[in-house]
């Protein structure tokens, strides 16, 4: 309880600053002038205020804890709903030390009915000042010795009644002495008997109170902000009681002025005592009550489901966030995990189509030289034949493009000769050989090695550039030529002539340009459409002005595909095969690589 109440002491004081003295500064002499003032927080304890609050409340720390009135053990506590907002000492008046503290009564004094005899005897103590001297002088006049034919008894006693109640300090001592029924309700009270017994309880203990209107219990409707304020008050509860009708040594015995000192030091002790106990008394009826107040328990269940509710909210908001994330976390790795498979399932479908699309072709162009192939061995290259280990090696080394290739200048030798691949005349021998002998030598010199292992010069390739002899297509021409190749498929009688015919205005040649551009666009589509699904789109490189990694690796490796082409062809198929980029915006990132073959920044 004393701690609850020093955590509601001031904490702070202000005190005048002292600055330090400057460095040399000799002793005696004034440096400075005293700094302004500043405040600091100090913790409220110490002996000082351990009396202070002791005194507040009456507690004696010379009697024992056990220390009783009618036999029950009292054992103040503190309400722990009490919201500390006493007013102790703020209305205190100060002490006039010229005036005594109490009163003695004479043994005539206190014996007397002075309530009764000036018929206020069912106001009591209650009874106020204007009504004890209307009162008084009501019954002066007709107690008066004049009319009652000389008996002065009953106007003595209206007299002495007066004299007493009409001073402050003697009817303090007087109503002090009247019978009181000092018992408190026990420890523990039935809850439907609570607010009988302790209600009529602390009804009558609040004729001791200093303070006016004096709170009082009220019911079970009462709001628990007035029953905060009734425990505030009578756990800060001040008292008037006097105890000097007990005195135990009475002064007009004393035989000298010492004994008669020492009878009032003695007398003071024990009202003193007597003062501690009834304080005690009213602390020990206050904490009973609400210890067994169903209102206060009321509340403390309803602030402690509060409590519950609180923090059971707070753990499910913290559940439902690690579940959200969990969430999240979990279907971003599905999301992961499903897009990587996709990825994966449509890399094996590309594969899948460029591998039959290569077998096909590699079936085509064996059918086509298989009456050229000797199965001799050969060292050098002959003119009007291939042997097969060359064919072999040239194969294992052939991709999708180059097979691509091979297949359209032999589609365009057999158109010369008037038959179509996969079949072949022997007027195709010699051509058809001399496009295979170049193509075994310029994988030799690509390479920097031959076909029997010997090492030879590294002679980087060059792409013909034949767009000048392809002529121009508009979209519509295009459109024809797509529509003609699937009509007449690979191995058609004339084919190319029919093809002509439909497209019109192009000779065969410029027929056989063009479809030889749109296969190997197709072949570009098909690799540049892995390398995007192979290179994850990652965030913009420094310098690199919005390009992701992805996107500059396949500028890369189109750059490096289609380096021999002309300037306007060349921008074209780079822009094709860089995902999400325009020509302009290749051409742009190309000059700002300066000029941009090797991929390599500046």
């Amino acid at each position: 309880f004393f701690r609850l109440l020093l955590s509601h002491l001031p904490r702070t004081m202000s005190i005048l600053q002292l600055p330090p003295p400057p460095v040399g500064y000799e002793s005696g002499k004034e440096h400075c002038a005293v700094g302004g003032p500043i405040k600091i927080t100090y913790d409220a304890a110490g002996l000082s205020i351990e009396e202070f609050l002791k005194r507040m409340v009456g507690v004696d720390d010379s009697a024992s804890e056990t220390s009783s009135i009618g036999g029950t053990p009292l054992s103040p506590s503190s309400p722990s709903s009490w919201n500390g907002k006493s007013s102790w000492g703020k209305d205190k008046e100060p002490r006039d030390r010229t005036q005594k503290k109490t009163v003695k009564l004479s043994e005539d004094e206190l014996q007397g009915q002075h309530y009764e005899v000036l018929g206020l005897g069912d106001a009591g103590i209650a009874a106020s000042d204007e009504q004890i001297k209307k009162a008084y002088k009501r019954l002066v006049v007709e107690t008066h010795p004049d009319k009652t034919k000389g008996d002065d008894r009953k106007f003595k006693a209206v007299q002495m009644a007066f004299e007493v109640l009409s001073d402050p300090l003697k009817k303090i001592a007087y109503d002090s002495a009247l019978p009181f029924d000092d018992d408190i309700p026990p420890t523990k009270v039935d809850e439907k008997y609570f607010y009988e017994e302790f209600g009529e309880c602390f009804e009558a203990n609040s004729r001791w109170s200093t303070k006016k209107p004096v709170p009082q219990l009220g019911n079970k409707d009462t709001p628990i902000e007035e029953v905060d304020k009734f425990y505030e008050f009578w756990y800060a509860f001040k008292n008037w009681r006097d105890f000097s009708h007990v005195d135990e040594h009475n002064i007009e015995e004393a035989e000298d002025r010492e004994e008669k000192r020492w009878m009032e030091r003695e007398n003071e002790r024990e009202r003193a005592k007597l003062s501690r106990l009834e304080n005690k008394r009213i602390f020990a009826l206050t904490d009973r009550s609400y210890k067994n107040d169903p209102r206060i328990r009321a509340h403390k269940e309803a602030e402690k489901k509060k409590k519950a509710d609180e923090k059971a909210a707070i753990e499910a908001e913290k559940k439902r966030v690690q579940e959200e994330k969990e969430r999240q976390e979990r279907e971003a790795k599905e999301a992961a995990e499903k897009a990587a498979a996709d990825a994966a399932a449509e890399k094996k479908m590309w594969d899948k189509i460029q591998k039959d699309q290569m077998k096909k072709v590699r079936e085509l162009i064996k059918k086509f030289l298989k009456p050229f192939i000797l199965e001799q061995v050969t060292v050098k290259l002959a003119d009007d034949s291939v042997c097969r280990e060359d064919i072999d090696w040239f194969f294992a080394k052939l991709d999708f493009g180059k097979a691509q290739n091979m297949r359209w200048k032999f589609e365009e030798i057999a158109a010369q000769h008037e038959t179509s691949v996969p079949a072949s005349t022997e007027a195709c021998r010699l051509d058809a050989i001399a496009y295979v002998n170049k193509c075994i030598i310029q994988e030799e010199q690509a390479g920097g090695q031959d076909r029997f292992g010997n090492m030879v010069k590294k002679v980087a390739l060059e792409k013909e550039d034949v767009s000048a002899d392809m002529g121009d297509w508009s979209d519509a021409d295009v459109a024809k030529l797509k529509e003609a190749l699937d009509k007449f498929g690979l191995g058609s009688e004339k084919r190319w002539a029919n093809v002509a015919g439909h497209v019109g205005g192009k000779d065969i040649k410029q027929i056989q340009l063009k479809a030889r551009e749109l296969s190997n666009d197709l072949s570009d589509a098909v690799t540049a459409e892995k390398s995007k699904k192979e290179v994850e789109p990652a965030s913009p490189v420094s310098g690199s002005s919005g390009w992701s990694k992805g996107q500059i690796k396949q500028f890369d490796d189109a750059m490096k595909m289609y380096k021999g082409l002309k300037e306007n062809a060349k921008w074209d198929k780079v822009a094709n095969a860089v995902q999400g980029k325009n020509k302009k915006e290749v051409q742009e990132y190309a000059k700002s690589r300066g000029g941009g073959g090797s991929g390599k920044k500046k």
